[in-house]
């Protein structure tokens, strides 16, 4: 009896076999997928004019049912970019109003290169937005600086536009009456420098013009200066009388050189403020009111006598 080697000829066999599996994998992905498959997507506004803004939509994103052959459904579903649902606005007539659009399957786009594949149902069926126009107006523009310049030095002004023009929903629009920017760090800064600064908008229905603040630090060196017998002015409304012992002191001031140059010893104000109850001698610390850059170091004396009666 003559015996059957089976490995004879296996290189054929392997092959027919791999191309058999390959046979069978094509026929299978040629069937039709018997149940649908749903994507969820993001819905799209398009034809959205100049000036306007779409808001309060009532969806954001659809359930897309599709079917067609297994391979080319299969393919969609891994290439997300070749399928999206979008709504054309831009024939609609519409002015702060909310419009009511019906959805079908015509509102969803599949590449052409998956013709085999079929929209189904798009839910939910409808989509309701508020459409506006944008509204413009100048408003002032502040700009908060943090940290402290290298020792030394100190920041002599900041100089940027201090109004810019915004757009946005007339309903949100009048409410605005300042727009800040991120906060300018000056921290260990020793020389002047420039920088553009964006807003501190976000998560905000609206547009600034510029889209950034251009922004120039002006930084010089520091300076201490003593000012001799400023005056103190005494604050006090009630019906007590009082008397202001002490009412000048030396004042020790620091700032930018250019600013210490051009002070005056009458812009130095200083005051008290004092609501006694019983008669008596009081010691009060006084308030000295000064204009940036300047800054405040400390008074002799640092408290002030006031004598009621």
């Amino acid at each position: 009896m003559k015996k059957i080697n089976i490995f004879n000829n296996a290189g054929i066999k392997i092959l027919s076999f791999i191309i058999a599996i390959i046979v069978w994998f094509l026929a299978v992905m040629e069937e039709d997928l018997l149940k649908p498959q749903v994507l969820k997507m993001p819905l799209k506004i398009r034809g959205v004019p100049e000036d306007f803004y779409v808001s309060d939509k009532s969806v954001d994103s659809v359930n897309v049912a599709i079917a067609g052959k297994k391979m080319d459904v299969i393919l969609t579903l891994l290439k997300k970019k070749s399928i999206y649902a979008w709504v054309d606005i831009s024939s609609y007539v519409y002015s702060d109003k909310i419009l009511s659009i019906s959805l079908s399957r015509e509102n969803v786009y599949i590449n052409n290169i998956f013709k085999n594949v079929t929209v189904k149902n798009i839910y939910p069926g409808s989509l309701k937005i508020f459409v506006g126009k944008f509204v413009e107006k100048e408003v002032p523009v502040y700009v908060p600086i943090e940290g402290i310049p290298k020792k030394g030095f100190a920041v002599s002004y900041v100089k940027y536009p201090r109004t810019v023009k915004i757009k946005a929903s007339e309903r949100y629009i009048k409410n605005i009456v300042q727009i800040s920017t991120i906060p300018l760090n000056v921290n260990d800064s020793s020389h002047t420098f420039s920088m553009k600064l964006s807003y501190s908008i976000e998560g905000k229905s609206i547009i600034v013009f510029p889209d950034s603040l251009e922004v120039r630090v002006v930084i010089e060196s520091e300076t201490t200066v003593v000012f001799k017998a400023v005056s103190i002015k005494l604050e006090y409304k009630g019906k007590r009388k009082l008397l202001l012992i002490d009412n000048k002191a030396d004042v020790i001031v620091s700032g930018p050189k250019s600013a210490m140059v051009r002070i005056k010893k009458d812009e130095i104000e200083g005051f008290l403020r004092i609501t006694p109850d019983t008669s008596g001698l009081y010691t009060v610390p006084a308030i000295f009111k000064l204009k940036p850059p300047l800054k405040f170091i400390s008074s002799k004396p640092e408290l002030f006598r006031i004598k009621v009666d």
